[in-house]
């Protein structure tokens, strides 16, 4: 039982740590929340050991709660402003969404994927990297949605 309650436990955790990185952008500017709350990420996915499905899947539940938090704004976007309506508008949202929650989570599974071994180059250097080239590909690649990158906060 307690296995599977932690199963359950961790994609909480890993969304509600990515609703807690909204806080350190505006208006909040809490921005020691920029590095806690991936430091946190990293502590579940280095919890999770060497498995990239487990590691997708966190980072993806991340993902979810950073986005669902953080581009809330663009369902009123699309809808006031945008005449969309409200329905299509939330399907829209929702749909961009779940699409932005795949950085995250392609960051777990190649972290855990390609250092599969807790050592201290995979929290130093490939994790930050992995990161940046991910927030880079977001900014650049099929959305072009440069919102919530780490070093705006």
């Amino acid at each position: 039982m307690k296995k599977s309650l932690t199963f359950l436990q961790n994609p909480i955790i890993a969304a509600l740590l990515g609703i807690l990185l909204t806080f350190a952008f505006a208006p909040y500017q809490l921005f020691p929340l920029a590095i806690l709350a991936p430091a946190g990420l990293l502590g579940l996915w280095l919890q999770v050991g060497s498995s990239p499905k487990k590691a997708f899947l966190l980072g993806y539940c991340f993902g979810l709660g950073l986005f669902g938090a953080g581009v809330y704004w663009v369902f009123t976007s699309i809808h006031v402003f945008g005449g969309v309506s409200a329905p299509f508008a939330v399907f829209i949202t929702i749909g961009m969404i779940t699409f932005l929650s795949l950085y995250p989570a392609f960051v777990g599974y190649l972290l855990t994927r390609y250092f599969p071994y807790d050592q201290t180059s995979k929290i130093l250097y490939a994790f930050p990297a992995i990161w940046v080239i991910s927030e880079w590909v977001r900014g650049w690649l099929f959305t072009g949605f440069p919102w919530l990158f780490l070093g705006y906060s």
